[in-house]
């Protein structure tokens, strides 16, 4: 049997997007996840119990679970799975971090490609601007450079802008880094990062996402990735963005999560610095020089 196919039920899990993740792991506290695929677990379901309704187990997750269409394209999916070379890592598994787990709201699963052991390494996040400046980019590539060099994890989006910057750098320095999609793994989104994938992981480097195959980027995904990069991490490092960038989402889920959040000061006329200089009202820690972070992680 395939690894993937150990994984078979948790694959067909991860499909059902209409159930949290915090109900998924409630269920999976009380029930076997061959029970819940066999539809077994029915006959000792109780709606009306304090546990079903504190954890949100309802009349639509009992249907959802026991749709037949989750089911339908599970084979053709184990199958487009092993022919990509992409595996599946669940919350059960030693090799999922334990940082990851820290957050109320992770995956249940993660699918990878690459080197799944470097999410044991000190893991640190650059994320900012797709729209950077030359100044955000020459600052994304000094940080990320000098972290590398001392031997974090660089964890980014995969975005155009400082995301591509930060990873580009690691790559530069033929360090391993982390990009977190914000759709399924056969999706290269921009497509100009194709590039950047095969360098990472040429590099030893990692991808991952949450997302089964056939899961395409949105406005919604996006969202929900940042949790992943911020979870993952010991520290969010934002260093351009406006008052409407997806990095200061990240940032607040650090805050969040309990995680350091850093901020690159900017030129106080410039939009794409209007977040960052935000977050250093709010006391976010203020970076200027590689000491600035590693004293702090």
């Amino acid at each position: 049997m395939s690894a993937l196919n150990k994984k078979y039920y948790w694959i067909w899990l991860a499909g059902i997007k209409d159930i949290k993740y915090k109900t998924k792991i409630a269920l999976l506290n009380i029930f076997t996840i061959q029970e819940l695929y066999n539809g077994t677990f029915l006959k000792n379901v109780n709606l009306n119990s304090e546990y079903f309704i504190k954890n949100e187990i309802t009349e639509d997750t009992i249907f959802n679970l026991t749709d037949e269409k989750y089911k339908k394209n599970l084979e053709y999916n184990v199958k487009t799975l092993e022919k990509m070379d992409i595996n599946i890592i669940t919350y059960r598994d030693k090799e999922y971090p334990d940082n990851l787990k820290q957050i109320y709201d992770y995956p249940i699963s993660i699918f990878y490609k690459g080197n799944i052991e470097i999410l044991k390494g000190k893991c640190i996040a650059i994320v900012g601007s797709r729209i950077a400046t030359n100044y955000g980019l020459l600052v994304a590539n000094k940080i990320s450079s000098e972290l590398s060099n001392k031997n974090l994890i660089i964890v980014s989006g995969g975005a155009r802008g400082i995301d591509t910057a930060a990873h580009m750098a690691t790559i530069k320095n033929k360090k391993s880094t982390i990009l977190v999609k914000g759709s399924s793994l056969e999706y290269i989104y921009p497509p100009e990062n194709k590039y950047i994938e095969e360098q990472i992981l040429q590099n030893n480097g990692l991808i991952l996402s949450e997302y089964l195959v056939g899961t395409k980027p949105s406005k919604y995904t996006f969202p929900e990735r940042n949790r992943i990069i911020s979870g993952i991490s010991r520290g969010v490092i934002v260093v351009e963005a406006s008052q409407k960038s997806g990095a200061l989402i990240t940032a607040d889920l650090a805050l969040e999560y309990n995680r350091e959040v850093f901020a690159v000061p900017g030129n106080i006329t410039s939009k794409t610095s209007s977040g960052t200089n935000l977050l250093i009202k709010q006391g976010a820690k203020v970076v200027t020089t590689l000491q600035d972070i590693l004293e702090e992680i």
